[in-house]
């Protein structure tokens, strides 16, 4: 049997046309289906709030669990979640799984000016607080059953706010945390929820403390119809325990901590790290210029005149505000002078370090315990920098080796 050309040019087409709209009536189907599945769970959010368009831009920021450094949550909600994370508001938010029995304490995973929105415990994200970080951008807590704070509030990343609960739309006690663009003062559900990083280490699949996407995170309830079970995550957040000033009349400090962040050009923004140089083991050190070493984020490991520190008053101060981006870093100082006498070399064997075993030893927000595998501690100091937040401690704030995880 002899076919044309023209006949398989148009049997062709044909199933071309039926393959096509076959999908589109797959993809409507799955679209709907998303829509009527909206299965509670003791840890979900089952609400379906509106929002305003936001362009996505640039990379995310990294933000915390908002629990002190240490405790655990299961994930039930990720971003897309079937059950409500699926609107402009909640698209890329995250569930975190709380008591039903016994309120547990929420922290603030940024530093900011915190709303207070206690207009509605029956709908939305119920009792909430927003903490503004000055860029059109927030961080939401939701579903609180109470709230310690003041509205117009500034917070610092690991304050305590209040408590999680089960105010809004859900059906039992979980936190629900997202980074929205919008106004903070206003609720919410009328936020964009945006893409952000979370700094937390996964207990179940035993990975070490990392930032990770909202969207690589591992949420659900398989029981609830999700296909998966959540992981179970341990939260970074450090508790703050190093002394903040803000000088008075005059960048002429007189400290007695080994570190201080202070705002030396008097605009509101802590810019400013001091480090004292009391702090190297051979105290002839302590009148010499040192360099800043770091590794990541806005410090790099080349020791540069750029990178040079002189003394100020017994302090080395390292000013972040030439940095134009938002970073997280480690660093620390090296002193000019080796151990040899000489300039710092490239090995690094004769380099003179910084000491921070006396303020990290004791526990603070800006120490970072490193997982050396060696019976003893090593911290680096580690930081948050958001030119419209200032410096934020960054650290874990471990004091032993047996509390990593």
């Amino acid at each position: 049997m002899t076919i044309s050309f023209e006949t398989v040019i148009r049997t062709f087409c044909w199933v071309m046309m039926v393959i096509i709209f076959g999908s589109v009536l797959v993809n409507c189907a799955t679209i709907d289906s998303s829509y009527d599945d909206l299965d509670a769970s003791s840890a979900k959010d089952t609400s379906d709030q509106s929002g305003v368009s936001f362009d996505e831009g640039g990379t995310a920021p990294v933000i915390h669990m908002p629990f002190a450094a240490g405790h655990t949550s299961l994930c039930t909600q990720g971003a897309q979640g079937k059950t409500s994370h699926h609107s402009a508001s909640t698209m890329y938010d995250i569930d975190f799984d709380t008591s039903n029995t016994s309120k547990e304490e929420l922290r603030a995973p940024v530093s900011g000016t915190v709303y207070v929105h206690t207009e509605d415990a029956s709908k939305n994200f119920g009792y909430h607080v927003n903490i503004d970080l000055g860029n059109a951008t927030y961080v939401v807590l939701g579903h609180m059953s109470s709230v310690s704070v003041k509205d117009g509030q500034k917070v610092v990343a690991g304050q305590f706010l209040g408590y999680e609960g089960c105010t809004g739309y859900c059906s039992g006690d979980h936190v629900h945390v997202g980074l929205h663009a919008g106004d903070a003062k206003k609720m919410a559900q009328f936020g964009t929820s945006v893409p952000v990083r979370y700094m937390l280490s996964d207990k179940t699949a035993k990975t070490k403390s990392a930032s990770v996407e909202c969207t690589s995170l591992v949420c659900g309830i398989k029981s609830l119809g999700d296909h998966v079970n959540g992981h179970v995550y341990i939260s970074a957040l450090p508790s703050v325990h190093a002394q903040v000033v803000t000088p008075v009349s005059t960048p002429k400090m007189t400290p007695s901590s080994d570190l201080w962040i202070t705002d030396t050009n008097y605009d509101g923004i802590k810019e400013t790290l001091m480090l004292s140089a009391s702090r190297w083991l051979d105290p002839k050190l302590s009148a010499q210029d040192a360099y800043v070493w770091g590794m990541g984020g806005c410090v790099d490991s080349a020791l540069s005149q750029q990178d040079r520190v002189s003394l100020e008053n017994g302090y080395y101060r390292i000013d972040f505000s030439r940095f134009e981006s938002s970073c997280i870093t480690y660093l620390t100082l090296i002193s000019v002078t080796g151990t040899d006498g000489n300039a710092p070399n490239a090995s690094m064997t004769n380099w003179n370090w910084w000491q921070n075993a006396g303020m990290c030893s004791q526990g603070s927000g800006f120490c970072h315990l490193q997982n050396n595998g060696t019976p003893w501690e090593e911290w680096m100091l580690r930081f948050s920098w958001n030119p419209l937040v200032g410096i934020s401690a960054f650290g874990n704030g471990y004091t032993k080796n047996s509390q990593l995880p």
